[in-house]
């Protein structure tokens, strides 16, 4: 009996003593929440989900960061404690409540993150500071090809099934909700006398070309007709580019206004999205001239480099009025074209039909600039010759605060739309 008694004994002490071993281990873990009331003895490393392919050991932000795979992992750390990925998806494709961040510019990434749209956290500086702010889209620009190559992709909400007037007045019904087949685009760009003043009567001999703009993949905008017309006069081009949509303008914050822009390809090898041949983010091909208007000043007034100044000094950026001459070689980026040979006579004035409050009615956005101008950034047009043309509009009534960056229409689903400048 003793011996069965001192054998118990020395069982239940064993197990004491392996357990409370156990314990201690787990206690002292710095895996664990257990040692963050002593500092004195753990230095923490945050601990952050990254996927079942990385494992991460090291600093969540900062100059130490890695990078694993193509990704940024400092970037990606913020991405899932900040609960981004919640919403946004694992690789920020998309979720069932939260758009791709793939398309996301830097300026609008950070008027989203910074006020936060449509019910998302607002992330000031004292709870994200600027360098976390870049960590954080650092990591959004390096994620999309390594989705893709594990076959991951944005999510795509069905558009709507569309009724819309075209600018001539002429309806015009898809018959579902898919995006329109693409179609080939060829017309001509005739010898004209036009002045710019946002006047459609004088382009009514023009013959132009009617399409519907459509949502990029991850836009939750509704379809808009719209029309370009393109004219010469051998020594300057100009473009009536007219879209089907309600009037809104604010003096006071351009993503309450529409907003319209025009891309030539520069180099051959450039795709319709910015440079690149899908909206997807990856580098493009070549590059693209865009100009891209933010309507900054009133309907009628006379807006560009060449009438409002040199602005910031930047020469490629009209401060005043906002119509800016950019460049771009993939869907993620757009540069002022501030080159030392930069030039920027680009010339726009823009009208509404119906210029009041929501007054139902066309846009029309009339631009022009030299057929050649020297600068290797901008699209250089011969008499004769064959330009490559793609459109773009951002509505006002995506969102309650306005449109952001991934809020666009665009052309880019038809591929690129040759004009033909007449000799």
């Amino acid at each position: 009996m003793s011996t069965r008694i001192n054998l118990a004994v020395f069982v239940f002490f064993g197990a004491l003593v392996v357990a409370t071993t156990l314990i201690g281990i787990l206690l002292r873990n710095p895996a664990t929440h257990s040692n963050l009331e002593d500092p004195e003895h753990y230095d923490r490393t945050e601990l952050a989900y990254l996927d079942t392919k990385y494992t991460y050991a090291g600093y969540a932000s900062g100059e130490n960061a890695e990078v694993v795979g193509g990704i940024d992992i400092a970037g990606r750390v913020l991405y899932v404690r900040l609960g981004c990925i919640s919403c946004h998806g694992e690789y920020a494709e998309g979720g069932t409540i939260a758009p791709a961040l793939w398309d996301s510019g830097r300026g609008d990434f950070a008027r989203d993150v910074r006020d936060g749209p449509s019910g998302m956290p607002a992330y000031p500086v004292d709870v994200l500071g600027e360098d976390d702010l870049e960590l954080l889209y650092d990591f959004i620009r390096t994620v999309p090809a390594e989705a893709e190559a594990l076959g991951v992709t944005t999510t795509t909400a069905a558009p709507p099934i569309p009724v819309v007037t075209t600018a001539t007045g002429d309806q015009r019904t898809t018959e579902a909700s898919e995006p329109l087949e693409p179609v080939a685009a060829d017309f001509e760009a005739p010898v004209a006398t036009i002045t710019v003043d946002g006047d459609p009567s004088e382009w009514d001999g023009v013959t132009g070309f009617d399409m519907v703009l459509e949502p990029i993949e991850i836009a939750d905008v509704a379809p808009v007709p719209a029309t370009i017309k393109v004219a010469h006069d051998n020594t300057s081009i100009f473009v009536l580019f007219a879209v089907a949509d309600d009037f809104d303008w604010s003096p006071v914050d351009a993503h309450l206004s529409g907003a319209p822009a025009v891309m030539w390809s520069v180099e051959t090898a450039a795709g319709p999205h910015m440079g690149g041949d899908d909206p997807s983010g990856r580098p493009g091909q070549g590059m693209v001239d865009i100009w891209y208007w933010r309507l900054e000043c009133p309907s009628g007034r006379p807006s560009g480099g060449a009438v409002s100044g040199p602005g910031d000094g930047d020469p490629g950026d009209d401060a005043a009025c906002g119509l800016d001459d950019e460049w771009a070689t993939d869907p993620s980026t757009n540069e002022d074209d501030a080159g030392p040979l930069a030039e920027n006579s680009l010339l726009g004035v823009f009208t509404h039909s119906n210029p009041i409050d929501g007054g139902e009615g066309t846009w029309f956005f009339e631009m022009s600039r030299p057929l050649k101008t020297g600068d290797p950034q901008d699209a250089q047009f011969t008499v004769g010759g064959v330009a490559h043309l793609a459109l773009a509009y951002w509505d006002p009534d995506a969102r309650d605060d306005g449109w952001g960056r991934i809020d666009h229409l665009q052309s880019s689903y038809l591929g690129w739309l040759d004009v033909r400048l007449a000799g």
